[in-house]
């Protein structure tokens, strides 16, 4: 089945891609004083503007491949009244070239390139590039700003202490983080930088509610 793609950007020219593409483009959300993105007004416009009963959250430097349906359709079939969200590692691959997504074994071809003279690499289960869950869950998100590392780990604590099962996809689904060395999403200045995260853990309430891919409550696996 074909995605829904939503996009959140306000960079000049975007609109003249998205509308190339078929994606849909939200500019209308709430940023913080250093002009970062507001975790929770995403989520409420995602929601809000979403015609499917699933929920993906995708960083932009993360590529999917189709196994994200057959892991959703289980978690659907198996888990009690639906409610699930679904994280997992990714492979970090350095890919220097344009990748041609029109070609139907392109999924085989960037799995043949992750392998080749060490291109890519697993990476570790503090690293989370997906979310995945039905939208009619109610997640009681605060104000976070997008800064990578808190607010992602928070999700994973949050969905089980509302007890919500988290299901470890490592083994179902192939992603790919394109290896980068471009942080535009992190305030330049340092100090704004590190006021950031400070209040993020501050909102999180603190170290000890930053959970990892390790606390999944189940393992997805194939039968």
């Amino acid at each position: 089945p074909k995605p829904e793609i939503i996009l959140f950007d306000k960079v000049e020219g975007t609109d003249a891609v998205v509308n190339d593409l078929g994606v849909l483009n939200i500019s209308d959300i709430s940023y913080n004083e250093f002009g970062t993105p507001i975790v929770n007004s995403i989520f409420n416009k995602a929601r809000s503007s979403a015609s499917n009963d699933m929920l993906a959250l995708v960083n932009t430097d993360t590529i999917l491949t189709d196994s994200i349906f057959p892991a959703i359709e289980t978690a659907a079939k198996y888990v009690l009244n639906n409610k699930f969200l679904i994280v997992g590692k990714r492979w970090s691959i350095y890919l220097d070239r344009p990748w041609n997504f029109n070609k139907g074994d392109w999924h085989d071809g960037l799995k043949s390139f992750r392998n080749y003279n060490g291109n890519g690499f697993m990476g570790h289960a503090g690293l989370i590039d997906y979310l995945i869950f039905p939208k009619d869950i109610e997640w009681d998100i605060p104000p976070f700003a997008t800064e990578s590392g808190v607010w992602d780990r928070w999700f994973i604590y949050n969905a089980i202490k509302k007890g919500i099962p988290v299901l470890d996809a490592s083994n179902f689904i192939t992603a790919y983080h394109q290896e980068h060395f471009n942080f535009d999403f992190i305030p330049a200045n340092k100090q704004d930088a590190k006021t950031e995260h400070k209040n993020n853990l501050k909102l999180c309430g603190g170290s000890s509610n930053q959970y990892t891919i390790l606390d999944s409550t189940h393992i997805l696996t194939f039968h």
